[in-house]
């Protein structure tokens, strides 16, 4: 080692590097058990491991590579301490590679101490590493004989870090056993891209709505699928929890259904194909299990590497479809692996399905048969579009009525199957009208309602809606009122009669002012609220 070149020196920093990121690896595990609650099996769980292990081993050769161009600069200085700041270096770029992105969310949220400590922390892990590398190397330069070489020690402590979460990630329990006997259990779905015109087509659905409730003038408050499902979830108009677009995150604390039937002891999980209601956006809150991971092997896309390039790639338009969309199919496979371990507790699910309509309604078919060859009782289930296809092109555009009148079924035991119900109501109902069901007080922030009245012929009453959708550049507004529709983007405006012209083809707002100002004064407060939340952004 004493008489060794700068390449020498070079090559045997990288190599020991090798051991950092495989610690490195098998901490983030730690850090995934502890915050993740996808569902995974013990083989599972240990591939995401293993495959962290290598990838950070992987990152700390590149980083190594680069951090010992320092050698030629070092020669004159020993080759223990020349090589242990090769490695305090590398050390500290894999630590900067996670505490910094955090240090700007940090900053973000106004909190310039805590980013200020995550930015000068990779510092401290420099320094660790350079003292204990400088003690080791040492060492193996005088010739002393060392029990166990770093490489073998960092592999055998990465194996048995691996192996011990493997085996707590696979035998956690999935939640639930604690909710009263006779409760019952319930299936929420939502579908993307379902609007009722192409829900005529979806045989698995229309057979379940001929022997259930169907709700035939249903409306989305945003055909988005992120701010459509905040709304089902919270019962909450998305002017109130705040999802006004699809990259929006959850607001976490805010309640939602799964957060009342968890402390109520229900098993709760929720399995998601579209990138729009991944848990990172706050989605997993409330449920015990939360699968949102499209990658071919199941967990590894949450790696955090791994995430920021996809993100990356998502963002850019260059990833592949896998990685921003599951098949809807193996979304149902997914749950049936879930419901397997829960079916004999009570449990509430969350299947997001995106995808064609014929894809998903296959989905759909296969969740439903899974529940038929079940024993025990019927589970409510909810079924409702999260939006139909969009068209942005003219007004009203991307809040046509194809695009926010959706499929809404609802069957539970009590219910007359068949029955159909023509008065408007919204998406947000969906969690009071669940709730109701299962005799559960409603969330005290919802603005929904129960749907259960309308359900047994005992209220008929139509509910308005304000409806938003865009971008943080340009949201158009409007309402639906059962027969009309009033739609704003920018300085132009429409109003439509969606009864007589379901095509939205003759623009009325020239020749009903009284009621174009009459659709204005009800959307005052909302429009307001709009204004406050872009301006908040």
């Amino acid at each position: 080692m004493e008489n060794w070149s700068w390449q020498q020196r070079w090559r045997y920093g990288v190599v020991q590097a090798v051991g950092l990121g495989w610690i490195v690896g098998a901490f983030e595990v730690v850090s995934l058990v502890a915050s993740l609650n996808l569902p995974l099996g013990v083989p599972e769980a240990l591939v995401v491991g293993l495959v962290d292990a290598l990838v950070m081993g992987g990152v700390a050769v590149a980083a190594a590579s680069l951090s010992g161009l320092l050698h030629p600069a070092l020669m004159d200085r020993r080759p223990s301490r020349a090589i242990a700041w090769q490695l305090g270096a590398a050390a500290g770029a894999l630590a900067a590679a996670y505490l910094w992105p955090l240090a700007l969310a940090r900053l973000e949220l106004d909190e310039p101490v805590g980013a200020a400590a995550m930015l000068v922390l990779p510092l401290g892990f420099l320094g660790v590493t350079y003292f204990n590398a400088r003690y080791w190397l040492a060492r193996v330069e005088l010739g002393r004989d060392v029990a166990v070489g770093w490489l073998p020690a960092a592999g055998g402590l990465s194996a048995v870090v691996v192996a011990g979460c493997a085996l707590a990630w696979g035998l956690r329990a999935p939640g639930g056993g604690f909710a009263l006997e006779g409760d019952a259990s319930v299936l929420l779905v939502t579908i993307d891209g379902m609007g009722l015109e192409e829900a005529t087509d979806a045989e698995a659905l229309q057979a379940l709505a001929a022997a259930s409730v169907s709700f035939r003038n249903a409306v989305t408050p945003s055909p988005a699928s992120g701010p459509a499902s905040a709304s089902a979830l919270t019962g909450l108009h998305p002017l109130r929890n705040r999802v006004l677009f699809d990259e929006d995150p959850f607001l976490l604390g805010l309640p939602t259904l799964q957060d009342v039937l968890m402390k109520e002891g229900y098993a709760t999980g929720g399995f998601v194909s579209s990138r729009s209601v991944r848990g990172s956006l706050g989605y997993s809150q409330g449920f015990s299990s939360f699968d949102d991971d499209f990658s071919p092997v199941a967990g590894v896309m949450h790696i955090r590497l791994l995430t920021h390039l996809v993100d990356a790639a998502v963002t850019s338009g260059t990833a592949p479809e896998f990685l921003a969309r599951r098949d809807p199919e193996r979304t149902a496979e997914r749950f049936e692996a879930w419901h397997e371990a829960v079916e004999d507790e009570v449990w509430f699910a969350w299947v997001h399905l995106a995808g064609s309509p014929t894809e998903c309604d296959a989905a759909l078919a296969r969740l439903l048969a899974r529940l038929d060859e079940t024993d025990g009782p019927r589970p409510m289930i909810v079924v409702a579009g999260a939006g139909g296809p969009v068209d942005a092109e003219g007004l009203p555009g991307a809040l046509a009525d194809r695009s926010v009148r959706v499929p809404l079924v609802v069957d539970a035991e009590g219910l007359e199957g068949g029955a159909t119900i023509a008065s408007q109501v919204r998406l947000m109902d969906v969690t009071a009208t669940i709730l109701d069901y299962l005799e559960l007080d409603p969330i005290g922030a919802s603005e929904g309602v129960s749907l259960l009245p309308y359900a047994r012929g005992e209220q008929r009453g139509t509910i308005w809606t304000a409806l938003v959708w865009g971008s943080p550049e340009e949201v158009w507004f409007g309402m639906r009122n059962n027969g009309l529709k009033y739609v704003e983007r920018g300085e132009h405006a429409g109003l439509w009669n969606v009864v007589d012209d379901p095509d939205e083809q003759h623009d009325l707002s020239d020749f009903q002012d009284e009621a174009v100002s009459s659709a204005k004064r009800l959307l005052s407060s909302e429009r307001a609220a709009l204004e406050r939340l872009v301006e908040s952004r």
